[in-house]
């Protein structure tokens, strides 16, 4: 076992290749693993993150007692990782090391987000993938000693962020006093208020959320969350730049036939659809809802089993989660039923997954061993040469696929 210095932010480790896994009664898909636990790497007790191009950034624990943020691809021979930050540089003393505070944050152009415990406060960040050494193109995002309005609390920030292509980087600043939270989006200099309390400069003002949940944003730069409501109970609501918040459904009144007692984290797409985990009469389920107004769809309900936090949704409405100690896909939401079981050898670990636009996920493996990603059946699987990758050079590792979009009617 070996730790690393940043004078080599590389590191090469070899594991399995390929091997399978099955989705529900559905052919047979390649499992790749991306890194584990072997090398440098104790666990990953994060859930990871994936873009378009089979890059998937991840958090994990080493031998040495760090903590590391690392970016991997399922397709690179042999495998490779790189380094991104690791709480040995002395700016940072603490990266989420548990699978209950957050995960980073990819996008297409291999940029990263992350939050990260400082010497004073806290702080988000943007380091660019494709250079050799990610430490030298950092770009802050926010940091706890300067907030940009004071209207609301900045003392601390949700570790759950998300970014979205053109690198906007969508956070909350978390309960620290007597003015509440406040949502925020950045992709350097001074962040934009998105939704705060009255009298506050931020686009909205209205004072409906006491305390907003972590956000998610998408290429148009909407907004989504679930919050807790100024007036008592929960909500989810979206918000367009520079509009009024939209509220699709509370706790404090039936919600398209739902009876909703509480909400998890919100997801959005690029097609403004949402999918939220909920509480609802007589259990809990995973819910699609519309930040047009539309209506909920219920994906999957459980009288007993729990649902995770974090899930996720592609442009083509197929969202991924973990329900009890499975790993579920539904292809399609509009129809009920169709979820889909994703069995890796050994099981799945205790964080969930993300899933990109040609439908690969990333996850983790028993016992958070090892990262792995599902690619569909019928997609060819080609391992690249993992050096152009090591050197920074290749953008697009996975394998382009057609998909076709369902619009709303």
């Amino acid at each position: 076992m070996r730790g690393f210095s940043h004078s080599f932010p590389i590191t090469l480790t070899v594991v399995h290749l390929g091997m399978l896994l099955t989705l529900g009664s559905a052919a047979a898909n390649t499992f790749r693993v991306v890194a584990d636990d072997s090398g440098q790497f104790d666990s990953f007790p994060n859930g990871p993150v994936i873009n378009d191009h089979g890059t998937v950034a991840f958090f994990a624990d080493l031998d040495n007692g760090e903590t590391g943020l690392f970016l991997g691809a399922a397709l690179t021979l042999p495998n490779v990782t790189k380094l991104i930050a690791d709480t040995s540089e002395a700016q940072f003393t603490g990266l989420p090391s548990d699978p209950t505070l957050g995960q980073p944050a990819i996008n297409d152009s291999r940029q990263v987000a992350f939050v990260a415990d400082l010497t004073s406060g806290q702080g988000i960040y943007i380091r660019d993938g494709t250079v050799g050494d990610p430490s030298t193109a950092q770009t802050e995002i926010a940091n706890t000693s300067s907030n940009p309005e004071m209207a609301c609390d900045y003392d601390q920030f949700n570790r759950f962020i998300f970014m979205n292509d053109p690198g906007t980087v969508a956070y909350t600043s978390q309960d620290g006093g007597s003015n509440g939270s406040c949502v925020f989006t950045g992709s350097g200099g001074t962040p934009t208020c998105r939704v705060g309390p009255m009298g506050s400069s931020c686009e909205d003002s209205t004072g409906m959320f006491d305390r907003p949940g972590a956000p998610s944003v998408n290429d148009s730069g909407t907004i989504a969350f679930a919050g807790a409501l100024a007036g008592g109970g929960e909500a989810v609501a979206c918000q367009a730049p520079g509009q009024s918040l939209a509220k699709l459904c509370d706790t404090n009144s039936t919600c398209d036939g739902f009876n909703f007692s509480a909400f998890g984290p919100a997801v959005i797409n690029n097609d403004d659809f949402v999918v939220v985990n909920a509480s609802v009469s007589g259990g809990s389920g995973i819910y699609l809802m519309d930040c047009t107004g539309a209506g909920v769809t219920e994906i999957d309900f459980d009288s007993s089993a729990l649902f995770s936090n974090q899930k996720c949704i592609n442009d083509s409405e197929e969202v991924v989660y973990k329900k009890g100690g499975t790993l579920r896909l539904d292809p399609d939401p509009m129809t009920s039923g169709s979820q889909g079981v994703i069995t890796p050898p050994g099981g799945v670990g205790t964080s969930t997954a993300c899933i990109n636009e040609q439908s690969w996920i990333a996850a983790t493996g028993f016992d958070n061993s090892k990262v792995f990603v599902a690619i569909p059946a019928g997609v060819p699987v080609m391992p690249i040469v993992g050096y152009a990758f090591l050197a920074g050079t290749l953008l697009s590792i996975g394998v382009a696929v057609s998909r076709s979009r369902r619009k709303r009617s």
